[in-house]
C-alpha cells in the first residue's frame, strides 16, 4: 500500500506553477477545501448517507458551510463522549483549516475574506497591482500552506488502499494502524491508479475532477455511483413557494449577519433547509447553523436549541435580543415624553405634570373613497393593525394618520408606542400576537431618507439597525409609526411623494404595515396623485387606509377639564368658536392653563390669540438688548411680523424649518432694516429663540429654526395672510393661495378676522387657476374650496355666489342659504344638501365623489344641472346608490330633473358592468387581490365590484386574463390560495374600446361575447 501523504502529494503538485499568482493559489486552495470536505462526508455517509446533504453545485463558499456544519456535529457528539477516533481525526482536520480561513487578513479591507478574494477573481474581476497584490499573495500562500500542513498530519500513518467492485471504478479507503474511512463514492480511483473527486451532479450525471492527465473533468455514468451518491446528495427543489422561502431567509439574515461571509444552506431530508452563518455580536461574530420549514397550512417554523419546531417569530426574536428591545424602546418613549412636557413649559410656561389621557375617536377610510368609512376608538384601530399583521393578506398596509393641527397626532402616536413597549417588556410569556411600535419623529431631520431617520431613531437599543426593523416589520414584529413625514421630505418630497416610502414598502414585500403621520393633508393628496400617475402602481402590494382623528366630544372635553379641577361653569363667558376649540386638545390644554393661572382677560379674546400673545411675550424676553437697556431689542409686533415672515417663507418652500440666514432675512424685513446691528446685539440674541436647534440636513448639522408646535405656523401664516389683505396686496395674496395648502386653522382664522375681504377675493377668483402652473393649480383650487366652505359655515349664506374652479374634501350646506347659487367646475369629496326648501342650486361641470342628502322624497327638485355620470355614489337615509343605473335612478326619486337621452342601442349589463369596474379601478391606488379559486375580491370590504353579482366581476378578471391584460401574479398568504392583479395595460387604456392595441380589442370582444 501506498503512503497517502505522498499520493496527495502528487495530486497538490499539479496546481502548482514556477511562478506563483493568485489564481493558482486560490485554485489550490479550492481543490484542498473539497479535499477536506469530501473526507468529511465519507465518514457521515458511513454513520447515515442521508445526513450529508452534500450540495448538487458545490462552491468555494459550500465546501466552507459544510464545514463548519461538520465541526458543529462532531464537536457537540465528541463533547458528548461519542463517536470515535475516525470522528477526531476528521474533527481536528475540518477545525484547522476553518482557523486558517478565519486567520486570512485583507490589509486593505477589499476582499475581507478569502471567499470574496475568490469570487471577484473567478467573475473576471481585475487582479489587484503593487504593494496591496503582493500583500494578498503572501496572504493567500500562507493560507494555502497552512492547509497542506493540516491535510499532511491529516494523511500521516495513513495507507492508500483500493477495493475493485461491481462498478467500473474502484473504491478508495485511508487506512491508519487503528482506524479506516472509506471515501466511496465521493472520490474514487480510475483504470490508471489516478484520484478522481466528486464536483457537481448536473443533469442526472455526476462530474468528477482529475488533476493530471487530460481530460481533467470526466462524466462518470456509472450505475453504481449515481446510486450511492443519490442518497447522500442534497434534494432537487423546483417549487417556487420553497425557492421563494430560501431567497426571504436570506433578506431576513442580512441584517443580522457578519457581512463579510454569505450565508450557505442545504436541503435536509426531512424537508427542512439549513444555514450556516456567521451572526453579528457586537465586535465579534457567532456561527450559527439554524434549520427551518414551511408547514402544510403555510406556517414558517424555526427548530429551536432544544430540537423543537417553533413559530419563525421566535427566532427573530432570539436573534433581536426581544425584551431588551422592547425595555430600550420604552425608555426612549420616556425621555421623549419628558422633552415634550420640558417644551411646552418653556415655550408656553405650561405646568410638567402628566397629561390626562383621552383617546381621539377615529373615523377611517380607504383612500379612494370606495368604502364606506368606520368609527373606531383607538384601541379598536390597535386591534386592526395588530390582526392585519398578523394575517398574510398578500397586502402591506398602510395607515395615514390625518387630522387638524392640536388634536393630538403626536401624543396618539408616542402613547401607542410607549404602552405597546412596556405590555412586550412585562410579559414573560408568548406574545406572538403583539408587534412593537417603532415611533420615528421627523422633526429636524429635514431632507433624510427614512432609512436614514429610522436608523438614528434605532441606534441606541444597541440591538437593531434599519436592515434589521424591515426584517422584523417585513415579519409582523415591529410596525413603523412615522411622525410628520412631510416635514421629513421639505419641499422636494412632494415632486415624488410616493418615492418617499416606495422602497420601504417594497422592502416590506406584501407584508406589515406602516402608519404615517402628515401635518399636511397636501402630502396626502400628493401621494395619492403620484400613486394613480405611477406607471409601477401595480407592481406595489399595498392596501391603504386613512385613520382621521376627529375632535374630542363634548363629554371628553368635560371630562379633561374635571380632570384638571374644572367645572362646566368656568365655560360660562366662553365664546362659541372658542367652545368649538376645546375639543381639539392642545386647545383644551391652552384653556387649562390660562385658568389655572388665573390670568386677566382669558376669556376676553379668542383661544388662538390667547395662545399666541403667550408666546411672543416670552420670546419678546428673551430679546433683551444691551446690559441696561429697558426695551427689548425686538418690540411684540416687529416679533409677530417676523414669525408671519417665516411661516410665508416655509408655506413657500414646504418645509417647516427655516436656515439661519433665512430667520435672519425675516428679521429684517420686520424691522424694514438690512442691518441688524443697527440695534446692536440682535444678530446673536436671535439664537435663543426657541425653535432654533441644531436640525441634521442630508448628513450635515446645521442650526435651523421650527416652531415648537404646527398651530404657531398655521396661526402666523393667517397673520402674513391677513397683513397681505390690509396692505392692500391682493395678488400677493393670490401668490400665497398657490404656495402651499392651507390647513384648517389658517383657514379659519383668515375668514373669522376678515370675512367681507375673503368674499370679495373668492369672488374675483374665476379663472385664475387656469393661469397657474400645474404644481400651484391642486393648492390653489384646494385653497378656494376650504375658503368657501368656511365661509359658508361662518356666515350661514351663499346666496347669488359662484362657486367656481374649487376642489372641496367636504361642503355642508345644510342650514346654509343658497338662493341662486352656482357650483362650476368644481369637485367634491363630500356634498352633503339640505331637504326640500328654499334653495336653488346649479351644477355645471362638477364632479361628486358622495351625495349626502337629508330628507326623502323629492327633495332636490331644486337642484339642476347635475351630470349622472360625474356623481360616485348618493347616500340618503334609505338609499346607498353606486351602480351607474342605480345613481340615475336615485336622482330621479330625489327629483332631479335629468335630460332625457336618446337610447340608440344600449350596452348589456356586462359591458356596463365592465365600464364601471373600470372606472373605480383608474382612481382607486391599492392593489387588487383575488382568491384563485373564485375570481373574487379576497376581503367583502370592496362592496363595489359586487355591486352587479358576483359573476359579473368574475366575467370581467376572466376577460381580462384571457386577452392578456393583466397577469395573476401569485402572493404567499393565508388560506385559499390568492394572486394579485398585475396590470399589463392600465385601466384608462382599457376603457377606450376603439383602441388600436390589439389586446384591449381583444378585451372588449370576449366582454361583449359573455354579455
Amino acid at each position: 500500500m501506498q503512503s497517502c501523504v505522498e499520493r496527495y502529494r502528487v495530486v497538490e503538485a499539479h496546481y502548482h506553477r514556477e511562478q506563483p499568482s493568485l489564481h493558482e493559489d486560490l485554485a489550490l486552495l479550492d481543490f484542498q477545501l473539497r479535499f477536506v470536505t469530501l473526507c468529511a462526508a465519507s465518514l457521515l455517509r458511513g454513520a447515515d448517507p442521508e445526513q450529508v446533504n452534500l450540495s448538487r453545485a458545490p462552491g468555494f463558499g459550500t465546501w466552507i458551510a459544510f464545514l463548519r456544519r461538520t465541526a458543529s456535529l462532531l464537536g457537540t457528539e465528541i463533547r458528548s463522549g461519542g463517536r470515535g477516533k475516525a470522528e477526531r481525526k476528521i474533527f481536528d482536520l475540518v477545525s484547522q483549516v476553518l482557523q486558517v480561513q478565519q486567520s486570512y487578513k485583507d490589509p486593505s479591507t477589499a476582499f475581507h475574506t478569502l471567499e470574496r478574494l475568490r469570487n471577484h477573481l473567478s467573475h473576471g474581476g481585475p487582479v489587484p497591482v503593487g504593494l496591496h497584490a503582493d500583500e494578498l499573495l503572501m496572504q493567500t500562500q500562507a493560507a494555502t500552506k497552512s492547509t497542506s500542513a493540516a491535510i499532511y498530519s491529516f494523511l500521516s500513518d495513513a495507507a492508500e488502499s483500493t477495493q475493485s467492485g461491481e462498478h467500473s471504478y474502484t473504491e478508495l479507503n485511508f487506512v491508519w494502524p487503528d482506524v479506516k474511512l472509506t471515501l466511496w463514492p465521493f472520490i474514487c480511483v480510475d483504470a490508471s491508479g489516478n484520484w478522481c473527486f466528486y464536483a457537481q451532479y448536473t443533469g442526472g450525471v455526476p462530474v468528477f475532477i482529475r488533476p493530471g492527465p487530460h481530460p481533467v473533468r470526466l462524466d462518470l455514468r456509472d450505475e453504481h455511483l449515481i446510486l450511492a451518491l443519490s442518497t447522500s446528495l442534497s434534494t432537487v427543489r423546483e417549487d417556487r413557494t420553497v425557492s421563494n422561502f430560501i431567497s426571504e431567509l436570506r433578506e431576513d439574515l442580512s441584517g443580522f449577519r457578519d457581512r463579510d461571509f454569505e450565508p450557505h444552506h442545504h436541503f435536509d431530508t426531512n424537508g427542512s433547509v439549513t444555514f450556516i452563518w456567521l451572526r453579528e455580536v457586537a465586535d465579534s461574530n457567532e456561527e450559527r447553523i439554524d434549520s427551518f420549514r414551511i408547514e402544510v397550512d403555510g406556517q414558517r417554523q424555526w427548530r429551536s436549541a432544544d430540537g423543537t419546531w417553533q413559530p419563525y417569530s421566535h427566532f427573530l426574536r432570539e436573534l433581536a435580543n426581544w425584551p431588551m428591545v422592547a425595555r430600550r424602546i420604552r425608555q426612549q418613549l420616556e425621555e421623549f415624553e419628558a422633552r415634550l412636557s420640558a417644551e411646552e413649559a418653556t415655550t408656553l410656561g405650561w405646568s410638567q405634570e402628566i397629561e390626562t389621557s383621552i383617546e381621539p375617536e377615529i373615523r377611517l377610510a380607504d383612500l379612494h373613497g370606495t368604502q364606506q368609512p368606520e368609527r373606531l376608538n383607538f384601541e379598536q384601530l390597535r386591534q386592526r393593525l395588530d390582526d392585519g399583521i398578523k394575517t398574510v393578506s398578500g397586502q402591506t398596509h398602510i395607515y395615514f394618520m390625518t387630522g387638524e393641527a392640536g388634536i393630538g397626532k403626536t401624543r396618539t402616536l408616542v402613547k401607542a408606542a410607549l404602552e405597546r413597549a412596556r405590555q412586550v417588556e412585562d410579559d414573560s410569556g408568548p406574545i406572538d400576537h403583539l408587534p412593537l411600535f417603532l415611533y420615528v419623529r421627523s422633526t429636524g431631520q429635514v431632507l433624510d431618507s427614512l432609512q436614514t431617520v429610522v436608523q438614528a431613531a434605532v441606534a441606541a437599543t444597541k440591538n437593531l439597525t434599519e436592515a434589521t426593523v424591515r426584517t422584523l416589520s417585513r415579519n409582523g414584529l415591529m410596525v413603523l409609526l412615522i411622525d410628520g413625514f412631510d416635514e421629513l421630505l421639505g419641499g422636494v418630497g412632494y415632486q415624488d411623494a410616493l418615492g418617499s416610502l416606495r422602497w420601504w414598502i417594497e422592502s416590506l414585500r406584501g407584508r406589515g404595515a406602516i402608519v404615517v403621520s402628515a401635518r399636511s393633508s397636501y402630502y396626502l393628496n400628493q401621494y395619492r396623485s403620484s400613486l394613480r400617475q405611477n406607471s409601477g402602481i401595480s407592481d406595489l402590494a399595498v392596501a391603504h387606509h386613512v385613520a382621521e382623528l376627529q375632535r374630542w366630544s363634548t363629554e371628553q372635553v368635560l371630562d379633561y377639564l374635571q380632570s384638571h379641577g374644572l367645572s362646566p361653569r368656568d365655560l360660562l363667558g366662553l365664546g362659541e368658536n372658542d367652545k368649538k376649540l376645546l375639543r381639539l386638545p392642545f386647545f383644551a390644554r391652552v384653556f387649562v392653563e390660562d385658568r389655572r393661572s388665573s390670568r386677566a382677560g382669558a376669556l376676553s379674546r379668542p383661544l388662538p390669540e390667547r395662545l399666541l400673545e403667550q408666546y411672543l411675550i416670552r420670546e419678546e424676553a428673551k430679546l433683551l438688548g444691551p446690559a441696561g437697556a429697558r426695551d427689548a431689542l425686538l418690540s411684540r409686533d416687529e416679533l409677530r411680523q417676523m414669525f408671519e415672515n417665516l411661516a410665508d417663507l416655509m408655506a413657500e418652500q414646504h418645509e417647516r424649518e427655516v436656515t439661519i440666514e433665512e430667520l435672519r432675512y425675516a428679521t429684517q424685513i420686520a424691522i424694514n432694516n438690512d442691518d441688524l446691528e443697527s440695534r446692536r446685539g440682535l444678530t446673536n440674541r436671535l439664537s435663543v429663540l426657541c425653535g432654533l436647534a441644531v436640525s441634521t440636513n442630508s448628513d450635515m448639522k446645521e442650526r435651523r429654526f421650527a416652531f415648537q408646535h404646527e398651530l404657531f405656523y398655521d396661526e402666523f401664516l393667517a397673520g402674513a395672510i391677513l397683513r397681505q389683505l390690509t396692505d392692500g396686496g391682493v395678488e400677493t395674496v393670490y401668490q400665497t393661495l398657490s404656495k402651499a395648502q392651507w390647513r384648517a386653522a389658517t383657514v379659519a382664522s383668515v375668514v373669522r378676522t376678515a370675512q367681507s375681504e375673503i368674499r370679495d377675493l373668492l369672488r374675483s377668483a374665476g379663472g385664475r387657476s387656469a393661469q397657474l402652473s400645474t404644481d400651484r393649480v391642486t393648492a390653489f383650487r384646494s385653497n378656494i374650496g376650504s375658503l368657501w366652505a368656511e365661509l359658508a359655515r361662518e356666515s350661514g349664506r351663499l346666496d347669488n355666489e359662484i362657486v367656481e374652479d374649487a376642489v372641496f374634501d367636504t361642503l355642508d350646506l345644510r342650514g346654509v342659504s343658497c338662493e341662486s347659487t352656482k357650483l362650476v367646475r368644481c369637485h367634491f369629496g363630500i356634498l352633503s344638501l339640505p331637504p326640500a326648501g328654499p334653495w336653488r342650486l346649479a351644477i355645471q361641470d362638477t364632479t361628486i365623489d358622495t351625495l349626502k342628502v337629508q330628507g326623502t322624497g323629492e327633495v332636490l327638485a331644486s337642484l339642476s344641472g347635475i351630470t349622472p355620470e360625474h356623481v360616485s355614489q348618493i347616500l340618503t337615509a334609505e338609499t346607498f346608490a353606486e351602480a351607474p343605473r342605480d345613481v340615475v335612478a336615485a336622482l330621479h326619486r330625489l327629483g332631479v330633473a335629468l335630460p332625457v337621452q336618446q337610447e340608440e342601442q344600449q350596452d348589456s349589463q356586462l359591458v356596463e358592468a365592465v365600464r364601471f369596474f373600470l372606472r373605480k379601478m383608474e382612481d382607486r391606488v391599492d392593489s387588487i387581490v383575488i382568491t384563485d379559486a373564485t375570481l373574487q375580491h379576497n376581503t367583502d370590504k370592496e362592496r363595489w365590484s359586487r355591486i352587479f353579482g358576483t359573476g359579473a366581476w368574475a366575467d370581467f378578471v376572466r376577460a381580462m386574463k384571457q386577452a392578456e391584460v393583466v397577469e395573476l401574479e401569485s402572493l404567499q398568504a393565508g388560506g385559499p390560495s390568492k394572486s394579485r392583479l398585475r396590470f399589463l395595460r392600465p385601466p384608462a387604456l382599457l376603457l377606450n374600446s376603439d383602441t388600436e392595441d390589439d389586446r384591449v380589442r381583444e378585451f372588449w370582444r370576449l366582454v361583449r361575447r359573455a354579455g
